[in-house]
């Protein structure tokens, strides 16, 4: 039971039991929603890195798939906004970003943007945030290597996709700058007359100075991936699928508005891993930014 006051609850069989209606909880939702999105200034007292990611993902609304943009910090991990786009243009992400700014986010502050290398982020980052460093993220890049991984698996066999996959880790995984370079020069050396891998190397080769970014030291404190949205996407898609769709734009809207307060004030898992390092265990994004959040929760932000 949700308990954040300490109180003594009676046992279960001694409780009178109230039935509700999906709708009315669905109604409780949209209003929460609804003040969720009025909620002005909201950012403007917490700490902000000034390094943005950004990335987007399809809701269905209606039977019709729509897409969201998400654009969190990418060090104290809060989210600032989850919205619908018409469309991943340099135009309605610009538009997008500018609408940050009554929220509170100091836009000016901005020095590095991740992302998954969509053509609106480029031509943005040309166009309008010419001091902004991009960074490609890692985790995207790896997804383009599939179809040639395979293609190398099935036809050269797996130690061969293997071989492949380590040179291109020994780029993407380098410590310094000119340890990438010079793993780049290996890799294509190699594996340059093999027709299989040709389109990876092609994308390899002309993402490399935004895939190594983080390692040039222009901006402290670059991730390489633009993990903390695609955290964000992992619970929000599975929320989703459990719903089915939205009947809405507006529905769509007030759950979008309550997620984005609700990923922010998500906990990350104290348990610790074998295999991966979870960072800030037990501590959700605000207390990151220097709020002092105690046991509250997006229920208590937004007095439900």
């Amino acid at each position: 039971m949700w308990d954040p006051e300490g109180l003594v609850w009676p046992p279960l069989a001694e409780c009178q039991q109230v039935h509700l209606s999906h709708t009315t909880v669905w109604r409780w939702f949209q209003e929460a929603g609804r003040k969720a999105n009025k909620v002005e200034n909201r950012y403007g007292e917490l700490w902000q890195s000034g390094i943005w990611v950004a990335d987007s993902t399809l809701s269905k609304v209606k039977g019709k798939y729509v897409a969201v943009l998400g654009v969190a910090d990418a060090v104290s991990r809060v989210v600032f906004e989850i919205v619908r786009i018409a469309a991943e243009s340099e135009e309605e992400v610009l538009k997008k970003f500018a609408r940050l700014r009554g929220m509170g986010v100091n836009t000016k502050l901005i020095r590095g943007l991740v992302s998954d290398g969509a053509e609106a982020y480029r031509l943005l980052i040309e166009g309008v945030m010419k001091r902004t460093v991009h960074q490609r993220c890692v985790f995207h890049l790896w997804r383009n290597m599939g179809p040639s991984i395979r293609s190398l698996k099935a036809i050269k066999g797996e130690e061969a996709a293997e071989d492949f996959k380590r040179a291109v880790r020994a780029v993407w995984d380098a410590r310094g700058y000119e340890e990438a370079k010079g793993a780049l020069g290996v890799l294509v050396e190699e594996w340059s007359g093999e027709q299989l891998v040709a389109p990876a190397l092609v994308v390899i080769e002309a993402s490399f100075e935004e895939a190594v970014a983080h390692l040039k030291g222009g901006v402290p404190g670059m991730p390489r991936t633009s993990n903390v949205v695609e955290w964000l996407w992992q619970g929000y898609k599975r929320r989703l699928r459990i719903m089915g769709q939205l009947m809405s734009d507006r529905g769509q809207g007030s759950f979008d508005g309550v997620w984005t307060l609700h990923a922010s004030f998500n906990r990350y898992q104290k348990r610790k891993e074998r295999k991966r390092r979870v960072n800030n265990p037990g501590h959700c994004p605000l207390e990151m930014a220097g709020e002092e959040v105690r046991e509250l929760s997006w229920m208590d932000a937004l007095a439900i």
